[in-house]
């Protein structure tokens, strides 16, 4: 029998930020196509949103017109497991026309370092079907901004 003593090493891996925005998902019909977006905003946007107004965000080379009837959520949204937030965040139909096959996320994610552990030397990976574990995921790459948005963009 042999004396190998083959012990799990558990590797700490830190998740990337990009403070732009992230795409959760998209629906292509034949006329048009609906991206759904997650990204930081201020309290100035929140004011604006209050009063009905169309917003206008930057990110990065992408220039954002919202219109009130196009977003889903906004505010200090809590993306922590089994919150009412992520509750009703599962609601809405983002994910629905996937089929068989989830949006592809890490495995091992821990949201609240924004890391994912694993024992190999790669990342491993997952499907989800729940909007909740992707937004929580994608708030996380956003670099977990205290006030967020979520909306549809038709293009």
């Amino acid at each position: 029998m042999s004396k190998l003593n083959i012990k799990e090493i558990v590797r700490t891996i830190s998740m990337p930020i990009d403070d732009t925005y992230k795409v959760i998902s998209f629906h292509c019909n034949p006329t048009s196509k609906d991206v759904f977006i997650i990204t930081g905003i201020t309290e100035s946007d929140i004011n604006k949103i209050k009063h009905s107004c169309t917003l206008t965000l930057e990110r990065g080379n992408c220039k954002f017109v919202i219109n009130p009837d196009d977003i889903f959520c906004y505010g200090d949204i809590d993306f922590n497991e089994g919150s009412d937030d992520c509750k009703e965040l599962d609601t809405f139909n983002w994910l629905e026309h996937l089929g068989v096959k989830g949006v592809t996320i890490p495995s091992r994610y821990n949201y609240n370092k924004h890391e994912c552990t694993t024992d190999r030397n790669v990342i491993l990976h997952t499907e989800t079907f729940k909007n909740s574990v992707l937004c929580r995921y994608l708030h996380g790459c956003l670099g977990k901004p205290k006030l967020t948005l979520i909306f549809k963009e038709t293009v």
